[in-house]
């Protein structure tokens, strides 16, 4: 989550107006929320810990950011692309074959300055967000139970 803090160090830095919600809790929230200060984003990121529930936060989203080291498959980026969010993943092997060469989303290296202009470029560019909004649903059919039952009497 260190990574979503520079990220949006860079969106002040440049003077783009966006906010970024983090939900979960963990260990090194005391952390993070130190270096939220340091790089003086509270304005633009919230911690809003562990929800229950959190598809609404999800489904009001402009965009889900996910920016993991590492990753298999990615539970959060198939929600996000249920409820018809875009999705700006780093390139780890699960988001990878979920978006498939940003066909169903973008994906960034791990760098901060990759994934500040991927961020920024779904951000700022209406068109995009909507196009992987329905792309990224497009893609989730391929999950839906008929499908998985049908590939599995082919075989």
């Amino acid at each position: 989550m260190d990574r979503v803090l520079r990220v949006a160090k860079r969106f002040k830095e440049e003077h783009i107006d966006v906010k970024f919600q983090i939900l979960g809790d963990g260990e090194l929230k005391d952390e993070l929320l130190n270096l939220r200060q340091q790089l003086e984003v509270e304005d633009m990121v919230d911690f809003l810990g562990f929800q229950k529930n959190p598809f609404p936060y999800i489904k009001q989203a402009d965009l889900m950011f996910c920016c993991s080291g590492y990753e298999g498959f990615c539970l959060v980026i198939c929600e996000a692309m249920c409820l018809g969010v875009p999705v700006v993943c780093t390139k780890t092997s699960g988001p990878i074959e979920i978006l498939e060469d940003n066909e169903y989303g973008l994906l960034c290296e791990h760098d901060d300055e990759s994934m500040f202009q991927a961020v920024k470029k779904m951000v700022l560019d209406e068109k995009l967000r909507t196009d992987y909004s329905c792309e990224g649903r497009k893609k989730i059919m391929q999950f839906e139970s008929s499908m998985i039952v049908s590939q599995i009497e082919n075989l």
